[in-house]
């Protein structure tokens, strides 16, 4: 069968873009954006229909990415940069060289590491927003945040929590710059080289890591966070729609309301009933700035059944109504750029 492609084009702006039914043709391109691909599919359904745009950073490349059918891909390890994913529609399971499986979600982003073999798995029309960040770049600003030069960007967990604060300003410095890359291919023209956003985008991972994993960066001063907080964590992501109690938590950690209650404090800053909260609203705005059909349909999603309640308190996190992210996000969504992009291959 002949590769149908949109050739791979690239504007005065350096913003490139390829789009294809054809995974050779999108195996090719990817190995020259970033490193040698593999691509493995589990059944033969058709559904393919990859696209990438990029734009250039001061610190690497923004992109957007889609393969739109579940594949299995084989990077390797990336060389000299991390990655830092974030989903706008689905999700994306990674299998990182020493470590158990991670998954990027409406909640939750990956700072992929370099120089460490992976694996990831697309689920089916996944589309993710990525940085590709020059890794020496990151280790610069690292050291200039602990105040040490020579000091190593420690090894942590890829996952970055929206719920947190730190987590949560990941979350809107990367929707910053995404909106910013959004209208400059609307105008065709590219302003991220010189945009500070990417640079705050780095700053805010670094300080996630460093509000999280303590123990890595400065051990004389905090502990790691303990396998009952790390339960409860996964429990409130499986059964975020279902009501959960304190008493829940009880029975599946073995420890006491009063243990699990100094933990949260501890390394959350929080409480359990807080903390659900705010990763339930967390989720019910990410609905919203993807666009969702409904407030009501957000809330509901995210296991908030309370209409009038979850929009107070949305409004005292957020600083806006539910209604008004969502008709933002209805006006600034690029999603009829990209579907415009992804029925060029078939026109070709």
């Amino acid at each position: 069968m002949p590769r149908k492609a949109l050739p791979p084009q690239t504007s005065a702006s350096g913003i490139a873009h390829s789009a294809t039914l054809d995974p050779g043709v999108a195996r090719d391109w990817l190995a020259a954006q970033y490193t040698s691909h593999e691509l493995h599919f589990a059944t033969q359904d058709a559904g393919f229909d990859f696209l990438h745009i990029s734009a250039p950073l001061r610190e690497g490349s923004a992109n957007f990415l889609r393969y739109g059918r579940e594949v299995e891909v084989l990077p390797g390890a990336f060389p000299g940069f991390y990655m830092l994913e974030m989903p706008i529609t689905g999700g994306v399971t990674v299998s990182l060289d020493g470590e158990g499986d991670c998954s990027s979600s409406p909640t939750t982003a990956l700072f992929l590491p370099p120089n460490r073999p992976l694996a990831s798995v697309w689920r089916p029309r996944s589309l993710q927003f990525m940085l590709k960040l020059n890794a020496a770049e990151v280790l610069r600003r690292w050291q200039d945040l602990v105040g040490r030069r020579g000091a190593v960007l420690p090894v942590t967990p890829p996952e970055i929590e929206f719920q947190s604060t730190e987590g949560w300003r990941v979350q809107q410095s990367m929707l910053l710059l995404k909106a910013e890359f959004e209208r400059g291919l609307k105008e065709r023209r590219c302003t991220l080289q010189s945009s500070p956003l990417s640079a705050a985008v780095i700053d805010s991972v670094l300080h996630y890591i460093r509000a999280h994993h303590g123990l890595r960066v400065e051990p004389e001063q905090k502990a790691a966070m303990p396998g009952s907080l790390h339960k409860c964590l996964a429990y409130f992501s499986a059964h975020l729609r279902e009501d959960i109690t304190l008493a829940d938590l009880v029975r599946l950690t073995g420890v006491s309301e009063r243990s699990l209650f100094n933990q949260f404090e501890v390394f959350l800053h929080s409480t359990p009933k807080r903390y659900l909260e705010q990763k339930r609203l967390a989720v019910a705005r990410n609905d919203l700035l993807q666009g969702a059909r409904s407030v009501a349909e957000a809330a509901q999603g995210a296991g908030l059944h309370h209409l009038g309640r979850f929009s107070q308190r949305y409004f005292e996190t957020y600083g806006e109504k539910p209604s008004e992210t969502l008709r933002q996000a209805l006006s600034t969504s690029c999603t009829p750029y990209l579907e415009t992009e992804a029925k060029s291959p078939r026109q070709a």
